[in-house]
């Protein structure tokens, strides 16, 4: 079976076969279901094995795929994923959830990479994800300037929400548990990984998404995902940003081909009169959502998921 990456808004899509990858810690959720054969887990010293896992955000872990696997990343915040995480560990999946996931993820391996923008649905109503507490509004907002502008400065994202940049980062850190300067990084990856999958060089690439060079972009890519950006798999599809940026405009397009979002697009002081009126029409959109601030945060109930340890801890239905 071929490997294959597809990059879709708000989340990233791969499934391989017979893999293994070194400790990371993402900013995002992930899902990892076993086809064949159940996933290998180190987690904090320990290892264990997995039909499912539910991986919340900055959680290091390794992992090893005997068999066919697919593996799911969702950005905080996206349709049906929480901004703030719900567990302080693993969450292993067995019993009928389990069953069912691996259906789904037989499934995603068999359809064409053309058909993958959608597929997260059914894994989400599977996995029934807790809905998040409200979250202040003026940390929404920047989280969502970020990801229409990857490059914004921290100056410029305190400038926007009418803070200091101390005042900022200790807001986004204690709403959402993610660091801001993780959520830049997240952001300058995944641009980069736009620009490849549009037919750029990595070093170009990584220029182009605001790292230093491409070892800034290999270190960053690594501590992320547990693997280097040259383990490319044998198909690539570039379905969407990660994050609404230059359009809202979604064209399916295997590696290797000329895309709309070329690495001239996010160039460091040289934007495209059109980017930068789309990026306009995107802030103006932003602001009146942003002015809230939610005082007194919602709570709801949670299924599957109470923070108390990182222990891995099994969920079974």
């Amino acid at each position: 079976m071929q490997s294959r990456l597809s990059l879709m808004r708000d989340q990233i899509l791969h499934v391989g076969a017979r893999e293994s990858v070194r400790e990371h810690r993402t900013p995002a959720y992930k899902l990892v279901v076993g086809i064949d054969a159940d996933v290998i887990v180190r987690h904090r010293g320990r290892t264990f094995r997995a039909a499912a896992l539910l991986m919340p955000p900055r959680e290091a872990h390794a992992l090893e795929v005997p068999g066919v696997g697919v593996g799911l990343f969702w950005a905080l915040g996206s349709p049906g994923v929480p901004w703030t995480p719900s567990a302080a560990g693993p969450v292993v999946l067995n019993g009928k959830t389990s069953a069912a996931l691996r259906a789904w993820a037989k499934q995603v391996a068999i359809t064409p990479g053309k058909q993958d923008p959608g597929c997260d649905k059914e894994a989400l109503r599977l996995l029934r994800l807790p809905k998040t507490f409200r979250i202040d509004g003026r940390v929404e907002g920047t989280l969502r300037r970020l990801a229409a502008n990857p490059l914004a400065s921290l100056q410029e994202l305190a400038a926007s929400a009418r803070l200091s940049p101390e005042r900022l980062r200790h807001l986004i850190v204690g709403a959402t548990g993610v660091p801001l300067r993780e959520y830049r990084l997240l952001q300058k990856t995944t641009v980069a990984l736009e620009h490849a999958l549009s037919g750029a060089s990595w070093t170009s690439a990584a220029l182009s998404a605001g790292f230093s060079d491409q070892a800034h972009l290999t270190r960053t890519f690594v501590r992320f995902f547990g693997r280097t950006p040259s383990s490319r798999p044998s198909q690539a599809w570039l379905h969407d940003s990660w994050a609404p940026r230059d359009s809202d405009q979604s064209e399916a397009c295997p590696f290797g081909a000329a895309t709309s979002r070329g690495p001239s697009s996010f160039a460091s002081g040289s934007q495209p009169a059109c980017l930068r009126s789309a990026l306009d029409r995107r802030r103006a959109a932003l602001l009146p959502r942003c002015a809230a601030v939610v005082d007194s945060p919602c709570t709801v109930k949670r299924r599957l998921f109470r923070p108390r340890s990182h222990e891995p801890r099994e969920v079974v239905e």
